[in-house]
């Protein structure tokens, strides 16, 4: 029994839901086997797609039967799509590289599993397809109509008057049996086919995917950018042109194989655009290395993950924040962290890039997250308390030390006279001078002229006037383990800062500046 139906109702009523409309209930491999049939099937010739084509609207057929359709319209294909009706070039009319390889490796893995369960199959002379008989498959109904739509068995829009349950069930089972042979064939293919369902530019599921002239499918999003600094396409260079629609199907075969990452996609792609107080949301968060405010620091981003990453700061703030690792198991990184304004981005053919950035403010990470492979965290400001309770601090800490006499500095910025002398007696402006002395010297060496000022830029102008920016710059030159670095992030007075950096430098008092030497 057949059902004869114009082209313009095969392509209104075949899709199971349309661009922007997702599936209200969980795919039943068994139940919903037809729908996902139909979007397989080309509405010329009925059959599944072979060499599928898609055209700028975003609309498949079959090659052969878009070239013949574009003969019989010369020079230009006249759309049969009701939702296009536009005329296509024959440029258009390039094989789809990625449902090709979803089409084949569905064929191949069926095919396969028939085998292994010992079905009988038959060779199609026409198309060397191996095929059941009977549109029975030992695989389920799935499968089933599968090969009848592959022989051309089933026409569009399907009917269930037509296509009954009980006529795509192998003989002998029951309709509970048979629903557990499609969810074994369809977790079967599911995972074969999830890694093609990526963007090549962002290696995530895709979000609106549009498909070339040239047969290639990316992100909306992603090809736009692309295009915005080179017209061409990112994977074989072929120049393109900027107007392109959804793959309607792709876009439908991610709603009905991965529907959970789908949405999970659209749903960042929502947040992408929301700004909210740093205190109230979530931030990208980059675990490599340490980093202070008001210093530059340069990286190369090579990972896919922090390529996405970067490309995302790149869009909304430019900011990301930079951590240590953890040296605990099951914690990604560090509490502590520097937030990271990017000033400059290079980027290369091959997706790396190289960015200049400069360190803003201190946070501290009160909730992990990840986000599509890569760490985020909430954060919390860490900012240093009023100057006055700065202030009271010290008085406190000095006055429990002022009946105790101490020797006096030495001019000559010999450290000596601090071995026995705790730091909390020491008033910060001393601290201070001590620090800049340190600079003084190491400015007046050879090492800085040779290694300081000629790779590192950046350090020719200390903040000898900012105490604050002062002891992260010092921090920074020193041959002091990161890690015991580190301590300075979770300070809140510029004085804590200073007594930690004295004593860094009171400890290597015999390295400086000869160990700057092998630090440049």
């Amino acid at each position: 029994m057949s059902v004869q139906t114009s082209e313009s109702a095969k392509t209104e009523e075949h899709k199971s839901f349309d661009i922007g409309e997702f599936p209200q209930e969980e795919f039943d491999p068994f139940r919903d086997a037809h729908k996902l049939i139909e979007i397989l099937q080309c509405i010329k010739c009925e059959r599944i797609f072979r060499e599928p084509t898609t055209m700028s609207c975003g609309n498949t057929l079959c090659h052969r039967c878009a070239m013949q359709a574009s003969i019989a319209s010369s020079p230009s294909l006249k759309c049969p799509f009701p939702n296009c009706w536009r005329n296509h070039t024959s440029t258009e009319l390039k094989i789809d590289v990625l449902l090709s390889k979803i089409i084949a490796i569905i064929q191949t893995e069926l095919v396969l599993l028939t085998r292994r369960a010992n079905q009988t199959i038959v060779q199609d002379m026409v198309y060397s397809t191996e095929i059941c008989l009977d549109g029975q498959s030992c695989l389920g109904r799935f499968a089933a109509l599968f090969w009848q739509a592959e022989r051309g068995l089933l026409r569009l829009p399907h009917d269930e008057n037509v296509i009954p349950l009980e006529q795509s069930t192998t003989p002998g089972t029951t309709g509970s049996d048979q629903g557990t042979l499609d969810l074994e064939t369809f977790n079967h293919l599911k995972p074969l086919v999830r890694p093609e369902l990526e963007c090549h530019i962002c290696y995530l599921v895709f979000y609106e995917p549009i498909t070339t002239e040239c047969g290639h499918t990316f992100c909306k999003n992603c090809l736009q950018r692309a295009m915005e600094q080179n017209p061409l396409c990112p994977l074989c260079r072929f120049p393109l042109v900027p107007e392109y629609q959804c793959n309607r199907v792709i876009f439908n075969l991610l709603n009905y194989l991965v529907p959970a990452l789908a949405h999970q996609r659209r749903e960042h792609v929502a947040d992408e655009t929301t700004f909210s107080n740093p205190n109230e949301r979530f931030v990208p968060v980059f675990i490599c290395t340490l980093a202070f405010p008001q210093l530059p620091m340069f990286l190369h981003i090579f990972e896919p993950r922090y390529r996405l990453m970067l490309r995302r700061a790149l869009e909304t703030d430019r900011k990301f924040g930079m951590v240590l690792p953890s040296r605990e198991p099951g914690v990604p990184g560090l509490q502590f962290g520097t937030m990271l304004q990017i000033r400059n981005v290079e980027t290369f053919d091959d997706g790396r890039s190289l960015i200049e950035t400069i360190g803003t403010y201190r946070f501290k990470i009160v909730e992990w997250g990840t986000r599509d492979e890569y760490a985020t965290g909430r954060i919390e400001l860490v900012n240093d308390i009023s100057p006055e309770e700065q202030q009271v601090l010290e008085d406190q800490e000095l006055q429990q030390y002022s009946g105790v006499v101490y020797s006096d500095a030495d001019e000559d910025g010999d450290y000596k006279w601090l071995e026995d002398r705790p730091m909390d007696s020491i008033p910060s402006s001393q601290l201070i001078e001590l620090v800049r002395q340190f600079v003084h010297k190491l400015q007046s060496t050879e090492s800085w002229r040779n290694h300081v000022a000629d790779q590192r830029p950046q350090t020719q102008d200390p903040p000898l006037d900012r105490p604050d920016e002062l002891t992260f710059w010092v921090a920074n030159i020193l041959p002091t383990h990161e890690y015991e670095r580190y301590r300075l992030l979770g300070t809140t007075t510029s004085r804590e800062r200073l007594k930690i950096v004295v004593e860094w430098l009171k400890e290597l008092q015999n390295l400086i500046p000869q160990a700057l030497l092998f630090i440049y």
